[in-house]
């Protein structure tokens, strides 16, 4: 979970060290200057895992669709 203080705009985070493979994306998310998190996605599974254990499902999305 987001520390209740944070330096975001909406509900976004900044993302440092962002690297993209065709296997996974990592990168850490920053908080607020005293807290971050580093998280692993792996783009074949779909498995978001972060350091402090926090695991979650993603799905892409299309784009030029619209969710309603």
């Amino acid at each position: 979970a987001a520390p209740q203080i944070a330096s975001n705009k909406g509900g976004w985070y900044r993302v440092k060290d962002l690297e993209v493979s065709d296997d996974r994306i990592t990168g850490k998310v920053v908080y607020n200057p005293f807290n971050s998190s580093r998280f692993e996605i792996d783009r074949r599974t779909g498995l978001v895992t972060t350091e402090g254990g926090f695991q979650a499902m993603c799905e892409a999305v299309k784009p030029q669709k619209r969710a309603f």
